[in-house]
């Protein structure tokens, strides 16, 4: 089963839904974040690439409004197959090329189209597993993983954490951002606003106050957290938890 589609206008979210093969997502315009399942937030951009497991619900929302491409298929599988992976496509913009090469193909009842589109799947699989054995050193994979076990304590070092991999700082931040797409600041950063925005929206959080969000998500002090909040997300902690929870 191959079936390649495209948002038909930019929307400014998507409900929570799943799908029974893995998904493969191409951003094409706007910022925003994708949640899936349990996982940590991610931010998208245009350019993101994601492999989304089978099975799991995810959704997705936007500053603005974004739009994306996607590609559901039993035929292949991505080269990670135990979690999300994210991706970033080239700067001549190849993985979208190719989404748009099979989206057209697939539309077709030719059967030399419907050969295109089969071929064109198979590029696209290729190319990911190309990034993924191209992707940085071991220790940029072990300081990502040290993120992610360790952002919401707000005494988590991150330049000391950086120094015990043994590397130049310089050497490392360059390593992380061609894999990751973002310093490991702002990556850490990126986790916090994401936790701290899930507790805002859940209703069963609002007797917490935003102090102890903010402590619990990472931050030790409450008016630094509202600064970045507000500088990532566009809005103050309290308009979202007002938002979410009237």
């Amino acid at each position: 089963m191959i079936r390649f589609g495209i948002t038909p206008h930019p929307i400014e979210s998507c409900r929570a839904h799943s799908h029974d093969n893995w998904e493969i997502v191409c951003y094409l315009e706007g910022n925003g974040w994708l949640r899936i399942g349990d996982y940590p937030l991610i931010e998208f951009e245009p350019g993101v690439i994601v492999c989304q497991p089978p099975g799991i619900p995810h959704s997705e929302w936007a500053e603005g409004n974004f739009q994306d491409m996607y590609l559901v298929t039993d035929e292949f599988l991505p080269p990670v197959t135990d979690r999300p992976t994210v991706y970033r496509d080239s700067m001549d913009g190849d993985f979208r090329q190719l989404m748009m090469l099979g989206l057209r193909q697939s539309a077709s009842d030719r059967a030399e189209s419907r050969r295109i589109a089969e071929n064109t799947v198979k590029i696209l699989f290729d190319l990911l597993k190309l990034w993924e054995e191209s992707r940085a050193p071991d220790f940029v994979d072990r300081l990502e993983r040290l993120l992610l076990a360790e952002y919401a304590d707000p005494s988590f070092d991150l330049g000391a954490t950086i120094d015990g991999l043994g590397y130049n700082r310089d050497y490392v931040r360059r390593c992380f951002i061609a894999r990751c797409g973002k310093t490991p600041l702002e990556y850490l950063t990126g986790l916090r606003v994401g936790h701290a925005r899930l507790m805002l929206e859940r209703h069963n959080q609002e007797a917490l106050p935003i102090r102890e969000i903010a402590r619990l998500s990472g931050f030790a002090d409450e008016f630094y957290f509202s600064r970045v909040y507000r500088k990532v997300t566009g809005e103050s902690p309290s308009a979202t938890r007002s938002r979410n929870c009237p």
